[in-house]
């Protein structure tokens, strides 16, 4: 049965939240590129969201549990010079 996580980033100078279904954290990392809308994520390029869909299929990037927090997730990005902070919640299941 899928699990429904949270996904909070952090671009630039703002924060972008979606929501996906999946089987595990990992999992639910690498279907996350496809629920963001590029339009509306201030200074993030085609190309940097290119990057960013490659380097999380190419790559498998490893996603660090948060000491102290129960199902709460984060990784990072380099994406077009600028740090890109994810932090994942595990919102059901």
């Amino acid at each position: 049965m899928a699990t429904l996580y949270t996904i909070a980033m952090s671009y630039l100078e703002g924060t972008y939240i979606a929501q996906v279904e999946s089987n595990s954290v990992e999992d639910a990392i690498r279907a996350w590129p496809a629920k963001l809308n590029v339009d509306q994520i201030e200074g993030l390029s085609l190309a940097g969201y290119g990057q960013l869909s490659r380097t999380i299929n190419r790559s498998n990037p490893e996603v660090i549990a948060l000491d102290g927090l129960k199902s709460v997730w984060y990784v990072d990005f380099l994406i077009d010079g600028e740090l890109m902070g994810v932090n994942i919640i595990q919102t059901q299941g």
